[in-house]
């Protein structure tokens, strides 16, 4: 039965990628400290993960990042978040999510090697720069 509902509620296009076949690639794993109707959903791509909150009492699925995850105080953390440089050029940071996948809060990364001021916040995408500025952020650390 479980694995009917995640063949309806995962994108196809996650069927595309991968050495393995889809039901090879699945992990679950329980949340501790979490409703126990939640559990981790995790779709091991080709180059990354793909992470998925499963609401069984629900039966709805809400992506909520891809790398690795951790769960602290009924929030999600966000690791290795990967993003690019407006003029190119790859980076790293960390970020706050709810159960639903919504961003709560940029942080720097943990193992950061550069920072930038905000007068420098340009060279990041705009969402990004948007949240750093809603957050009042004056400097930020990749």
């Amino acid at each position: 039965m479980i694995r009917f509902l995640l063949i309806l509620l995962i994108p196809l296009t996650s069927f595309a990628d991968g050495p393995l076949p889809f039901f090879e690639r699945l992990e679950l794993k329980n949340i501790d400290g979490v409703d126990d109707q939640k559990v981790q959903l995790i779709l091991n791509e080709t180059t990354h993960k793909r992470n998925y909150i499963l609401d069984l009492d629900k039966v709805e699925i809400d992506y909520v990042g891809d790398g690795d995850i951790e769960f602290s105080n009924g929030k999600i953390i966000n690791r290795w978040k990967k993003s690019y440089f407006v003029g190119g050029g790859a980076f790293w940071y960390d970020i706050e999510r709810d159960f639903k996948g919504k961003l709560l809060k940029v942080i720097d990364h943990s193992k950061a090697n550069d920072c930038f001021n905000s007068d420098e916040f340009k060279v990041f995408h705009d969402e990004l720069r948007k949240q750093l500025q809603l957050q009042g952020e004056d400097q930020f650390c990749v």
